[in-house]
């Protein structure tokens, strides 16, 4: 009997440690565990629970709040800064003197750097909206999502460093076309040596670091990808700027004397051909003109010597806005009208608007026309 408890006291002490082996091998799994969902899956707990460093929802609302105010802030400024564009798009130069040579009806610096500035609060305000989507759908979930909680924080993180990126490509953006621009030759070519020297010198130390792969994934890439996406805006700002400004609408005029028609365009866009048709009882004739060729032209230019950087520039801008030009023909129909009843069809295009100008006339001792004078806008 004494030697039966001597052996189940052993039986019961080999237990005890066997017991103490498994508990010491667990904790060193959950110790090993790269975070507290693989600590979850290890201890087959499927009950959500959220991340001890993820804020509450009183924080994460007041800061949604502050984050939409500053949204609000930013449409209206970039609702301003729309208006100053546009405004500044409005001049260009008649004769710019760059580091390349002399450009005839050029934009400037100011032109660059406003849309710079603005691409930059575009780039912003997107990553404010995304931020605020992906957070609301943590406010309409029922129950917190740590998936959607860390991706609004990301997009929280990710405004302020898209605006670190965006205001040092602003900063050596600007020095550039300033230098480009005001024809300051020698510290271009010195500003580009410099940072040709410093993009040389931080490839080689980029090959030789052991974590290149990780400072590629969080920050080389999304540098990159800010730095598309800044490029793809201003891309579309200029031509938005360009097209608002360059679009003006072309107005025509059409004055019936005798057997004569005096056409006159007004506006930066013209049609290139114009086509007259005269039909009669007796046959249907064309008459072709050009623009170029058969016109004469006459303007109205406004210019200043005022530019955004350098008041005193003897370089002259000209206003888009102010400016007037007129294209004037006098047209001779004579030849292809006859007696009684006769048709006019002028019919021409400036970019996708088709234009066409009826009357008609009757030719007797004198010329009545149904209207002597018409006009398209």
């Amino acid at each position: 009997m004494r030697y039966k408890k001597i052996k189940g006291g052993t039986k019961s002490k080999k237990r005890k440690s066997i017991h103490k082996d498994n508990n010491a091998k667990k904790n060193e799994t959950l110790l090993g565990a790269s975070s507290k969902n693989d600590v979850e899956e290890k201890l087959g707990n499927n009950e959500h629970k959220p991340y001890s460093n993820t804020l509450e929802f009183s924080e994460r609302k007041d800061r949604f709040l502050i984050v939409f105010t500053v949204l609000a802030a930013l449409l209206t400024l970039l609702k301003l800064t729309l208006q100053v564009l546009l405004k500044i798009f409005d001049k260009i130069y008649v004769n710019k003197t760059t580091i390349f040579g002399d450009v005839n009806g050029s934009i400037s610096g100011e032109h660059f750097i406003i849309i710079f500035f603005m691409a930059t609060a575009i780039l912003i305000v997107c990553k404010f909206m995304l931020y605020c989507l992906s957070e609301a759908r943590n406010f309409v979930n029922k129950e917190p999502s740590s998936k959607f909680e860390e991706k609004a924080d990301l997009y929280y993180m990710g405004v302020f460093s898209t605006l670190y990126r965006c205001m040092g490509i602003v900063y050596v953006g600007a020095m550039y076309i300033t230098m480009i621009f005001y024809n300051s030759r020698l510290p271009f070519i010195i500003l580009s040596v410099i940072f040709s020297v410093i993009l040389i010198i931080f490839i080689v130390l980029f090959i030789k670091l052991k974590n290149r792969k990780e400072i590629l994934n969080h920050h080389i890439k999304p540098f990159m990808k800010d730095l598309m996406y800044y490029f793809l805006i201003c891309v579309l700002l200029f031509y938005f700027a360009i097209i608002i400004k360059f679009s003006s609408d072309c107005t025509g005029t059409f004055k019936f004397d005798d057997a004569n028609v005096n056409i006159t365009f007004e506006g930066l866009n013209t049609p290139e051909k114009i086509i007259i048709q005269i039909s009669n009882d007796n046959n249907i004739a064309f008459k072709t003109l050009n623009l170029e060729s058969d016109f004469i032209e006459s303007f109205v230019e406004e210019t200043s010597n005022e530019t955004a950087y350098n008041a005193n520039s003897n370089e002259e801008m000209t206003s888009l806005s102010k400016n007037k030009y007129y294209y004037i023909a006098n047209i001779d129909l004579s030849s292809y009208f006859t007696e009684g009843k006769n048709e006019i069809i002028i019919s021409y295009h400036v970019r996708d608007k088709k234009y066409k100008i009826k009357n008609e006339v009757i030719k007797n001792d004198i010329f009545t026309y149904a209207k002597e004078y018409l006009a398209t806008e």
